[in-house]
């Protein structure tokens, strides 16, 4: 490792620039802790909406899947019923009586 006669290299740049945001931070009052949980917050909401996101395009998909399943047995039913192959549907004889 060579580091051209400098002493620390690019440790010290770097421990420079630190110290000159917390100067920056300082004087403009801002509070690094508030910033940092402000933008973890934020963090948190977005990974909580994309997670919800994903939950509803889930149930959306379940839900077509089984609307697609349905449909293809009521056609199916609806052919053997036209070709006269099926039987046909049993009536229901029970009553039913409204309460109110």
């Amino acid at each position: 490792m060579e580091n051209n006669g400098r002493l620390g290299g690019g440790r010290l740049k770097a421990a420079g620039a630190v110290l000159a945001l917390a100067v920056l931070f300082a004087a403009a009052g801002l509070n690094f802790a508030e910033l940092y949980r402000a933008a973890d917050r934020q963090a948190h909401l977005a990974y909580a909406g994309a997670a919800q996101f994903a939950g509803n395009l889930r149930l959306v998909y379940e839900v077509e899947a089984a609307a697609a399943e349905l449909k293809a047995s009521a056609d199916a039913r609806a052919a053997e019923t036209r070709s006269g192959g099926g039987a046909k549907p049993a009536r229901c004889s029970a009553s039913v009586t409204l309460a109110r």
